[in-house]
């Protein structure tokens, strides 16, 4: 582990095993699963060709964590200020 945020995301994932041992961590649905009800995110990743709008089908996976790249980040706030786009928290 090298940070907080991996440690976090090992002790939920620990938590889970604990309460769900033989359950699948990527799509847990157990109600007894309190890593999965209060702190899992699901999310669809898809892809989409800019030439002919083309997509992949959506392909869902659970985080606990998300990681964001600053330097991603810091871009995509730049061309949101370059467009004069509001700021807001989704």
């Amino acid at each position: 582990m090298d940070d907080a945020a991996e440690c976090f995301e090992n002790i939920l994932e620990r938590i889970h095993f604990h309460i769900v041992p033989s359950g699948n961590a990527d799509m847990c649905t157990s109600k007894s699963c309190i890593t999965h009800r209060k702190f899992a995110m699901t999310l669809y990743e898809q892809c989409m060709c800019r030439s002919c709008g083309a997509s992949s089908d959506p392909l869902p996976f659970t985080e606990f964590v998300r990681y964001i790249s600053t330097t991603a980040l810091c871009s995509e706030v730049e061309r949101m200020m370059e467009r004069h786009e509001r700021l807001k928290p989704e």
